[in-house]
């Protein structure tokens, strides 16, 4: 009898590790796939957090990228206006601060949300004497984003936009740099992949020697999100056909904490900033970029 009762508690005691084995291998499988899920959903949804508010409430939250790149190389820049002694190096650092805030959600019986954006990119010359910013453009928008659900052979087009752009290096004479634009933005999403299709016009532009800054910087910019895993790799790209001028930045993130991710950058050809616009540059940066979370 108590040969049958030890068996039977044996029995008993098997089938509840195994339950508890097929329960924490069932947890891990679920926990793996909504995970997943989560992920897929983020990187869909990174594109659109751009511009979209959340919960339609109104508050100061990330528009473009935000980052810190405290080694940046480049012997190209613009060395025309100032840096006569040399002393400026070819190592600076680059950070750039970029948000938005809602003006009115819901403006037009379609839909529609106006917003104020404010774009800082800074170039810093942190390891020359007195450490001056070499370059600092400033780039104000006002826009109305039509937030979109339409879908086209999987393809989902989540946003069109139509704004009022204003680029300027906050300099006056020979050094001044700005533009105004009035601009239309495609924005789009495929399983892993984004991309972002603007349009511009351009209008009271500053000329430099009769060369004006669409002559450089065309009027299109093409810039595209491909997610790998837990990286992200970026492309960004403008062609001003007419004057066979171009420029081109290839990007790569890999996390590191929730709050900011390993970030390298490579630029080449005209527009890495204002002052440089018609000026031929190749450069590479490393640093740290910040989430959509930041604010």
């Amino acid at each position: 009898m108590k040969k049958i009762i030890s068996i039977s508690f044996l029995l008993a005691l098997s089938q509840s590790a195994f339950a508890a084995n097929i329960s924490e291998d069932f947890e891990k499988r679920m926990l793996k796939e909504y995970t997943g899920q989560a992920k897929i959903k983020q990187k869909n949804d990174s594109i659109e957090r751009n511009y979209n508010s959340d919960s339609g409430n109104y508050f100061l939250s990330s528009y473009k990228q935000n980052y810190l790149l405290p080694f940046s190389y480049s012997d190209d820049y613009n060395k025309k206006y100032w840096d006569e002694e040399g002393s400026m190096k070819d190592i600076e650092s680059v950070f750039q601060v970029s948000v938005k805030y809602p003006l009115a959600l819901d403006v037009t019986p379609y839909g529609g949300d106006v917003y104020v954006t404010y774009t800082n990119k800074s170039n810093w010359q942190t390891f020359s004497d007195g450490s001056p910013f070499r370059e600092t453009n400033h780039e104000p928008e006002l826009l109305v984003d039509f937030g979109q659900d339409w879908e086209f052979g999987g393809i989902q087009n989540t946003n069109i936009i139509l704004g009022y752009n204003y680029q300027t290096n906050g300099q006056s004479g020979i050094e001044e740099r700005s533009w105004n634009r009035l601009f239309t933005d495609f924005v789009f999403a495929h399983k892993d992949f984004s991309l972002s299709a603007r349009v511009w016009l351009p209008f009271s532009e500053s000329e430099t020697e009769d060369k004006e800054i669409s002559d450089y910087l065309g009027y299109h910019e093409l810039n595209g999100r491909y997610y790998w895993n837990d990286q992200t790799f970026s492309a960004k790209t403008r062609w001003a056909f007419h004057n066979n001028k171009y420029g081109l930045t290839l990007g790569w993130e890999k996390p590191l904490t929730k709050a900011f991710s390993m970030y390298a950058e490579g630029f080449y050809g005209y527009g890495d900033t204002l002052i440089d616009f018609d000026q031929k540059t190749e450069r590479i940066s490393v640093g740290f970029i910040f989430t959509n979370d930041l604010f």
